[in-house]
């Protein structure tokens, strides 16, 4: 099964850069411009109120910053308040690529990277393919937050 999981995920990227697939919404986005925001979780320790992040991107829209207003734990235990991004693809029904600077976990020798899949343009998705983890769940990816996030009105 992880082959032809992998051969799969392999097969559709190319479709999900390419636009033919679509989200949720028939909107299309230009997901640098809704995800320059600020955002927040509805629940938890990132949340609106209690520790909101912005994400911003690069003249050349090639890098994505995120700066939280506090430092948060990432997965590996480490606390950070900003973290960079290289933006690997994107396409206009509002998805997003992108691969961690830094990254040290892989798949069959490549960074894991990283799905920002916008939804109305007030609410986005992270997915990863963190396979040791998506094979647990459904379709290869799976969401890094249970609620999505939400754009934060103040």
């Amino acid at each position: 099964m992880p082959r032809f999981f992998f051969a799969t995920l392999v097969a559709l990227i190319p479709l999900l850069l390419s636009g033919c697939m679509t989200t949720p919404s028939s909107e299309q986005f230009d997901a640098f411009e809704v995800l320059d925001a600020r955002w927040g979780y509805r629940h938890g320790r990132d949340t609106c109120t209690e520790n909101p992040y912005t994400i911003s991107f690069s003249p050349e829209r090639d890098e994505m910053y995120i700066s939280f207003r506090k430092p948060t734990k990432r997965y590996d235990g480490t606390w950070v308040s900003k973290l960079t991004y290289e933006v690997v693809g994107q396409n206009p029904e509002g998805l997003l690529i992108v691969r961690l600077h830094g990254e040290t976990r892989v798949i069959h020798g490549d960074p894991v990277v990283f799905r920002i899949r916008i939804f109305d343009g007030n609410r986005f998705y992270w997915e990863e393919t963190d396979l040791e983890t998506a094979y647990r769940r459904e379709g290869g990816y799976y969401h890094v937050s249970e609620d999505p996030l939400i754009r934060c009105r103040f």
